[in-house]
This record gives C-alpha cells, sequence and structure tokens, in this order.
C-alpha cells in the first residue's frame, strides 16, 4: 500500500504539483488576470526541465552522485513553487475555463473526436511498450544512476568504469529519469516506456493547441478541425522506425524525440507569440516570452546535444524574421541572450570532445 501510495503521491508531485505552480513564475495573465491552465503547465514544465539541466550541470562539476542533485533539484522546485503560490496570490490570478455552453454542435463534435484519438493513443502507450535498441543504452544509465547513486560513470553495456561521455553526459534527461525513480520507487523502465509518456505525449498536444490558436485566430471553430487532423497523421503515421510520428508514440520516452515532439514546437510557438507583440497585436510585452524561451533551450539541452546548435539556429531564423519584418532589431538581441547557456555547453562539448580526439590520436586507442 506504501510503495502504491509513493508511486501516486511522487507522479503527481513531479509532473503535477511541479509544472503548475511554478509555471506562475512565468505565466502573463490575460484579460482581468485570467490565466489558462493549459498555458500554465506548459511554461511550467518547460521550467522543471530547464531547470533541472542547470542544476545537473552545476552539479556535474563537484559531483555525480544523484542523490546531491536530486536534494538539489527537489529543494529548488520547491521553493520556485512556493514563490509561484505568492505570487498567484499577490496578483489575484483567476482561471480561464473553456466554456462548452455556447459552442457550437458540429465544434462540440470535432473536440470529443479530438480527445477520443487522444485517449486512444494514451491508451496505447499505457498498455503497449515498443522496445528498442537505445533501451540498452540511455536506459542503463538511468538504471546505473538511480542504483548505484552515479550518473554517467559506468559504461551501461558491461558496467564497469568509463570516461567522460560529453555527446550524452550534457543531455541530462537519463538523469531525469533516474530522478523520477527516486521520487516515485518505480523502475526506470517501466517510468520511461508507460508512465512519462502519459505527460509527454499531453503537453505535446497542448503545444500543438496553441500553436493552432494562434495561426487560427478569431477562426476557432477550425481548432479542433486542425487538432484531430494532427492526431491522425501521429496515428497513422507508422510507415517506417524512422518518422516523426513513430518517434512520437512509440519512443516518447527517448531525448530525441521529446525534442522534436515537445521542444522544437515550442520554439515556434514562441516565436508567433513574438510576432503578435512585435505588430503591436499584444500589448502584454515580449519579456515573458524570452524567459519562457530561456527555458525552453535549457530544456532543449535536456534532451539531446544536437539542440546546442539545432535551436540558434532556428530562434535566429525566426527573430530575424521578425526583426526585419517589424523593423524591431532588439529582438533579435534579446534572442541571442536567451540561448547564451545553449553556447556555453556547445562549448564545453567541442572542448571535451576535442581533448578526447586529440589524446586518443596522440596516445592511440
Amino acid at each position: 500500500m506504501l510503495s502504491v501510495l509513493r508511486v501516486f503521491f511522487g507522479t503527481l508531485l513531479i509532473f503535477s504539483v511541479f509544472p503548475l505552480l511554478s509555471g506562475m513564475l512565468l505565466i502573463r495573465p490575460g484579460k482581468d488576470e485570467r490565466i489558462r491552465p493549459g498555458a500554465l503547465y506548459v511554461r511550467g514544465l518547460f521550467f522543471m526541465f530547464g531547470l533541472f539541466e542547470a542544476v545537473t550541470m552545476v552539479c556535474f562539476f563537484f559531483t555525480r552522485h544523484l542523490s546531491v542533485i536530486a536534494v538539489s533539484f527537489t529543494v529548488i522546485m520547491v521553493l520556485s513553487c512556493i514563490a509561484g503560490l505568492v505570487r498567484y496570490f499577490m496578483k489575484g490570478f483567476m482561471p480561464e475555463l473553456p466554456e462548452a455552453a455556447g459552442m457550437e454542435k458540429s465544434v462540440l463534435i470535432s473536440w470529443v473526436v479530438f480527445f477520443v484519438l487522444l485517449a486512444l493513443q494514451l491508451l496505447m502507450s499505457l498498455l503497449f511498450m515498443t522496445s528498442d535498441g537505445d533501451d540498452a543504452y540511455f536506459l542503463g544509465h538511468a538504471l546505473l544512476a538511480d542504483e548505484k547513486d552515479l550518473c554517467f560513470v559506468f559504461e551501461p553495456y558491461t558496467g564497469v568504469y568509463s570516461s567522460a561521455d560529453y555527446r550524452h553526459m550534457l543531455a541530462a534527461w537519463p538523469v531525469f529519469i533516474a530522478y523520477v525513480s527516486r521520487i516515485n520507487g518505480l523502475h526506470t523502465a517501466i517510468n520511461a516506456h508507460t508512465l512519462m509518456p502519459l505527460f509527454l505525449i499531453s503537453a505535446s498536444y497542448l503545444v500543438y493547441g496553441f500553436i493552432g490558436s494562434h495561426i487560427f485566430e478569431g477562426q476557432k471553430e477550425k481548432l479542433p478541425l486542425f487538432m484531430t487532423a494532427l492526431a491522425l497523421i501521429n496515428i497513422f503515421g507508422n510507415q517506417s522506425v524512422y518518422t516523426a510520428q513513430t518517434f512520437f508514440l512509440t519512443r516518447t520516452w527517448q531525448g530525441k524525440a521529446v525534442l522534436a515532439a515537445l521542444v522544437i514546437p515550442a520554439v515556434f510557438l514562441a516565436g508567433l507569440e513574438l510576432a503578435k507583440r512585435a505588430s503591436g497585436e499584444d500589448k502584454t510585452g515580449s519579456g515573458g516570452t524570452y524567459t519562457f524561451l530561456l527555458f525552453v533551450n535549457l530544456a532543449g539541452a535536456m534532451m539531446s546535444t544536437m539542440s546546442l546548435f539545432l535551436l540558434p539556429m532556428a530562434e535566429a531564423i525566426l527573430t530575424g524574421i521578425i526583426a526585419i519584418r517589424y523593423k524591431k532589431p532588439g529582438y533579435f538581441v534579446y534572442m541571442l541572450l536567451t540561448f547564451l547557456p545553449l553556447m556555453y555547453l556547445l562549448a564545453v562539448y567541442m572542448a571535451g570532445e576535442g581533448l578526447e580526439v586529440m589524446a586518443r590520436s596522440i596516445f592511440g586507442g
């Protein structure tokens, strides 16, 4: 009974309490100080991911013990949640909930169809598991971190000590899986394959929904059709093991899949928000979006080292277009500040890999 309670409350803490309360620090309310719970959750989730990457990288300078990382991150997250609660009560925020009463019947049916398709995807993810060759490496690292309390110290294939692997060590996603297992008590494979996809798939569709709300602004009746089309494309997109849809639904637990399905769409969402504010349609200011984008970049670094150059390129193009189109070069300058952490991690990666290549060329092996 105690183990069941630990699983329930541990999972609830990480994937519900932490994002919803810490998201208060990044959310910008709409009219009448109203906030959308979905936007709150998405911002809180990226805040949590980005903060975990930052804490892990700082801890790696001193130790690779998972217990130190777990305690440090949990303490900072609890303090962030308290700060979020204080901001909530001080600002007098009110939730902005969707209203189905005045909705047309066709629109309501479209939303029902979408949620049925979403429930089907979540159910299949819960009941079935797709094994993959990367299980042995990434989940091996997560399992060793949880059981040995050391991160990226052992070779996951053999269990022997290994040298620093900067390519994988800078992406802390396996460490986060180990952290989840340390909190809720489940095996890392169960968390990665069964539990975490439920939240990651749902969060991805939240981001897609916000992108759609920007695209179809003033035409809300088209949004459920857009979401239904996306759900159908994802369900029937398994033409090969390499399609984006296959990664999204069967390899959700992998960092590169989360990068493609959740992080990169969040970058485009931030770009749409910036374009709207640059055009003068939104008067709330762009500072909150840049802060959100900073944590999106850190979350991308947590998922895969590909993001260290992929995200800055995408963001530079997006903000470059906005700066030229609306004659606001400051947008591009502010964007440069948001991926300074990525540039730092890229320098660490290049230095570490360069030193290793140099050592191999000199000493052989």
